[in-house]
């Protein structure tokens, strides 16, 4: 394909011929490796000075994006569960992301008024030190344009807007015009934005315009680019295809077309009449609102950089992709460095299945040894900061060249936040640079490829809600239950945030969330904020009173419920995060007999030990069938030798069996904090201060003081007293991330070991609710130096329990040694999976090459390979399977981190 060259660029006279020349050439070799830092300064590939690089000539308007559970109807009026305003218009929405990129914009349109619109638009503008607005004329007679935008949490968006047909627009003139080196607008039916185009034109200056679809349109021979949207064709021109019409703006005097399709590829006629097509980044879309701007922006960025035509609709693409994939809520445009690592990440291709030849290895360019493809291609998910050691030990290196495991390892150190300043110290999450929890999969170091896939999970609690992570992109959800008095309404309406919905909501995440408004990094689950069963489906039994309190019977109520449903619903396990009123030892109890005939009915139940740190357990907890469990204080570090028990509840059943059976994590959890509530509209703002520059800090606070209930007196006071306050207020608010708080209590301990049982039962769905709690007690893991009966048998293994779940299917080999052990001089290790087609032994033993000790299946799904024992010392390794997937040994409790976001394990030969 040949590379193209701007029309701008071979219409100046000023371009010299090897000039261009030295251009193609320079881009021909660009890769994925070029880097977006840098962008160009103002007026580099201009013969004519200019002030500044792109004008944005539009629609500047004021939006309001409403979040309700559902469009109003005649019959219901919801309650709104957020509510914010941003700059809209086409001019804003393109011009802003330009000058985050480093670009200098300038916006003109249309007037705006005298009013609170146009002072929010003006002081929004003011953040941004790259965007002029010289041009944003203010009239008291004008009234400023808005929209009201209704979201819904499927993504459906309703739009109201006001005064846009009563908009006048400011003339563009020839002298506003000669200052930009490009020129954007779109064909929204206003006289100025031809007139602008004609402007540049005569000057020499590109233009670049969107949604220009007739042929006839006077944009059409005026713009070097014309972008528009496919879904504009069927009601125009409903006979013809992306393709056709576009060179059918070609013929009209057209220059680049560039078409999108909404999730389909990006479709482009080159200026040599080449059709090319570009797939998009698949990312989650969460709000696609504005990613048009984003895309458009995209290009005119790509343009200015005088990349290839590919190039440039690829960063467009990364940039659009990593836009709707952003939560809703004080979305910003991603920077140049969130581009490129999305366009590196993807750049990969998928690693061929089957063995390779030895044609098809890479080589690494540190050792200059052979690799693997399939471990080759995991060098795209090193974490950030092995990445920054190994280019300060290898200046020359770079992330495209690959890296092989080996030459990882010296590398890898503690994974910490990057630097910056410390909240407070001596604090496990705000003693560090960034507010930051140990995800829950990491914190246990789980079997990532068990997520409670076809297990069913019932939550008894206060109350919940249909939070994103539990259903987006499927609603995961079977069935909402008010059992708070009788009759039982079924099905419940929890979409309206209520006070007591907090609590069963973080429960039900903690088990069970994906993770969606998690702030981590997309390509790699290991970095989300998601529960152990983040493929479980739930039901949901709300038994809190109208005064939000929960007694034996409102709990006793809801159980009745399941014992007379779960057969419809297929419920595998039950969660209960409450406790009764009343002590439980040496008294009968309906609500504990309940609990026991659920067990006799084949349902595992887990409930809560209680957080007061004394010997008193109250039913559920005091339930003989139950598997309750205690609380561990991690201090949110993986070192085990110092962790020590959380301050929960011990003690004998009635029939004096010790509980609680085991401990699981109850400090220092990641849980979503309720939307709607004054708390989510305070953490979102502290988040945006966190984050703010020290000339937006003040701005800020102007507005989000009253919110925060900050004294009035602090928007005048010196910078440093300020941030200290917004870092109080963190610290109060107990934020992790927008969307997400740390919590405390045996009520999340009680879900995180209810996802563990889902792993288990859909590694193996014959066990019982007896072998179940059997294997979790053999798995689970002392605390040395703690009272036993406080902790019964330990912390709970999830990889160890789901390995005994693995072993259970074969029972002839659940009393063999957990792997890797020794026998004989040699070592053996063993491995369940069912899925599997090919297993592999890679570890420091054998360089990581996977063809040297390849495992094989004894049995179906029980794979085995031999080693002779080598050398005494400390050896890593993992499983590759399929030559593509690669985990840890799930019965090797044996860690370190790999540098790839997940963990090696570790074999020790004496």
């Amino acid at each position: 394909m040949c590379l193209w060259l701007p029309t701008w660029a071979r219409r100046r006279r000023s371009w010299t011929g090897s000039k261009i020349e030295t251009w193609n050439l320079q881009h021909a070799t660009m890769g994925k490796e070029s880097s977006f830092d840098s962008p160009p300064r103002r007026g580099r590939h201009s013969a004519v000075a200019a002030s500044f690089d792109v004008l944005c000539y539009g629609t500047i308007s004021l939006d309001n994006i409403v979040h309700v559970p559902a469009m109003p109807t005649p019959a219901d009026a919801p309650s709104a569960t957020a509510d914010y305003y941003k700059p809209g218009g086409e001019a804003l929405t393109v011009g802003v992301p330009l000058s985050t990129w480093g670009l200098d914009v300038a916006v003109a349109g249309n007037e705006v008024g005298e009013d609170s619109y146009a002072d929010f638009i003006i002081g929004e503008l003011a953040r941004y030190p790259h965007v002029d607005g010289r041009w944003v004329a203010r009239r008291a007679r004008a009234r400023t344009p808005f929209s009201r935008i209704f979201v819904t949490p499927a993504g459906e968006c309703h739009t109201v807007r006001y005064w846009f047909d009563d908009a006048a627009y400011v003339k563009p003139t020839a002298a506003m015009v000669r200052q930009a080196r490009l020129v954007t607008t779109t064909a929204s039916g206003i006289d100025e934005s031809v007139g602008a185009a004609r402007l540049a034109r005569k000057a020499g200056i590109p233009v670049i315009s969107a949604d220009a679809v007739a042929p006839d349109h006077p944009l059409v021979p005026l713009s070097d680019v014309l972008i528009f949207r496919a879904v504009a064709l069927p009601g125009h021109f409903p006979e013809t295809t992306p393709h056709e019409h576009a060179r059918r703006l070609r013929a009209a005097g057209g220059g680049v077309v560039i078409v999108t399709a909404g999730d389909g590829p990006v479709g482009a006629l080159d200026l040599e009449g080449q059709w090319i097509e570009l797939a998009l980044y698949r990312m989650q879309v969460i709000d696609p609102i504005g990613v048009e701007s984003l895309f458009r922006a995209g290009i005119l960025y790509g343009w200015l950089q005088r990349w290839p035509l590919p190039e440039i609709i690829r960063f467009a693409n990364a940039a659009a992709a990593i836009w709707v994939d952003a939560p809703t809520a004080f979305k910003r445009p991603p920077t140049l460095a969130e581009i490129e690592a999305l366009q590196v990440a993807r750049s990969s291709a998928t690693a061929p299945t089957g063995r390779p030849s030895a044609n098809d290895r890479s080589v690494c360019p540190i050792c200059q040894h052979p690799v693997d493809p399939g471990l080759f291609e995991k060098h795209w998910r090193l974490e950030a900061a092995v990445v920054q050691r190994l280019r300060d030990a290898y200046p020359a290196w770079r992330r495209v060249e690959g890296i092989c495991p080996s030459c990882v390892r010296p590398f890898v150190g503690p994974r910490l936040p990057a630097a910056g300043p410390v909240l407070e110290e001596g604090h496990p999450i705000y003693g560090q640079a960034e507010r930051w929890v140990w995800p829950t999969p990491a914190r246990l170091y789980a079997n990532p490829h068990y997520t409670g896939r076809g297990v069913v999970i019932c939550f008894i609690d206060s109350g919940f809600y249909p939070h994103p992570d539990l259903t987006q992109p499927e609603n995961r959800i079977l069935a909402c239950v008010d059992a708070t008095r009788t009759p039982i309404i079924e099905p419940a309406d929890f979409s309206v945030p209520h006070g007591t919905s907090w609590h069963g909501l973080m429960t039900s995440v903690v088990a069970a969330g994906n993770g969606r408004l998690s702030v981590g990094d997309r390509r790699d689950p290991s970095s989300l904020l998601r529960g152990l069963a983040s493929d479980a489906r739930l039901v949901l039994v709300k038994v809190s009173d109208p005064r939000g309190r929960i007694n034996e019977v409102d709990i006793l109520r809801g159980m009745l419920w399941v014992l007379g449903n779960h057969e419809r619903y297929g419920i595998n396990i039950i969660n209960l995060s409450v406790g009764g009123d009343k002590p439980g030892r040496r008294r009968r109890s309906a609500l504990n007999e309940a609990v026991d005939e659920a067990v006799r009915r084949g349902i595992v139940v887990v409930a809560a030990a209680g957080n007061t740190g004394v010997a008193d357990l109250r039913p559920p907890a005091s339930a003989r069938g139950a598997i309750t469990v205690g609380g561990l204080d991690d201090r949110n570090v993986l070192d085990r030798s110092m962790h020590r028990l959380y301050s929960s509840n011990w003690g004998l059943t009635a029939e004096g069996d010790g509980k609680p059976e085991v401990i699981a994590p109850s400090i220092w959890l990641a849980a979503p904090v309720l939307p709607g509530t004054r708390i989510a509209e305070q953490n979102l703002l502290l988040d945006r201060l966190w984050r703010a520059g020290d000339e937006t800090l003040p701005l800020l606070l102007k507005t989000a003081a009253p919110v925060l209930d900050f004294d009035s007196a602090l928007v005048q006071a010196p910078l440093e007293e300020q941030r200290y306050a917004v870092r109080r207020k963190l610290v109060e608010n107990k934020v992790i991330s927008p969307f997400y708080q740390h919590v405390d209590g045996t009520s999340f301990a009680a879900p995180i070991v209810s996802s563990v049982v889902a792993q288990m039962l859909e590694a193996n769905p014959g066990l019982t609710p007896e072998r179940v709690k059997s294997l979790l007690v053999q798995t689970a893991e002392r605390l040395p130096n703690e009272p036993a009966e406080r902790q019964g048998h330990g912390v709970v293994v999830p990889e160890r329990a789901v390995a005994a779940a693995l072993r259970e299917i074969h029972g002839r080999l659940s009393d063999e040694p957990l792997s890797p052990y020794h026998l004989d001089g040699d070592i053996h290790f063993v491995y369940h999976d069912p899925r599997a087609r090919s297993v592999a032994v890679i570890g420091d033993f054998n360089d990581w090459q996977p063809g040297a000790l390849e495992m094989v299946e004894c049995v179906s799904g029980v794979w085995r390979a031999i080693l002779p024992e080598p050398t005494p010392g400390e050896y890593e390794y993992k499983f590759l399977v399929d030559r593509d997937r690669w985990l840890d040994d799930p019965e090797n409790g044996l860690k370190r981190p790999d540098g790839y976001g997940g963990f090696n394990s570790v074999l020790l030969v004496c």
